[in-house]
């Protein structure tokens, strides 16, 4: 859990979320179902650390998880059998939970990843085959910064995605950049 909030900390900061929300907003998408599902995907990377983070909030205070019941449950496991099913029950549920997010936000990195790369290759051409005015957006003197953070960290995107697939199923990494 700690490398994808890392991830989304170093990688898919203010600059990178920019860049796309202008490539979302004011981008001239040759097909509208891309335009959809690029949008789509931007907008669940968007809300990952907001999704991380209420995760980690349920083992506070009161919540599902709270740590004080974790440790009372372990220390009363000792004396009685009944605490140690409990807290098995619950640290069965914290995994499928943590798994169900790491595999989640693991595929919303891969897909996103996956059309950046279309997007960086197609900026390069002449002109531009998804999204006509392309090379504007990434050129522009606002974007200009964060499309070149961008296309530098791209390379580590795949070196998460890699370490990633040790513990959440994506599809294959390979690009064309």
């Amino acid at each position: 859990m700690a490398v994808t909030k890392n991830f989304f900390l170093v990688f898919y900061n203010e600059s990178v979320k920019t860049l796309l929300n202008d490539i979302v907003i004011e981008g001239f998408f040759n097909n509208p179902s891309y335009k959809s599902d690029f949008s789509a995907t931007v907008y669940a990377c968007n809300d990952s650390s907001e999704r991380i983070e209420k995760f980690e909030k349920e083992f506070g205070r009161d919540g599902p998880y709270d740590e004080a019941v974790i440790s009372s449950l372990l220390h009363d496991s000792h004396k009685d059998n009944d605490f140690a099913l409990k807290l098995k029950d619950m640290v069965e549920e914290i995994n499928a939970h943590a798994r169900k997010l790491i595999q989640d936000e693991t595929t919303n990195v891969y897909n996103l990843f996956v059309k950046i790369g279309e997007i960086l290759v197609d900026s390069k051409k002449p002109t531009p085959d998804s999204i006509s005015n392309l090379k504007v957006l990434m050129g522009s003197s606002r974007n200009r910064d964060n499309s070149t953070t961008l296309e530098q960290q791209y390379p580590s995107w795949k070196i998460f995605l890699e370490i990633m697939k040790n513990y959440a199923i994506i599809g294959n990494i390979e690009t064309n950049t």
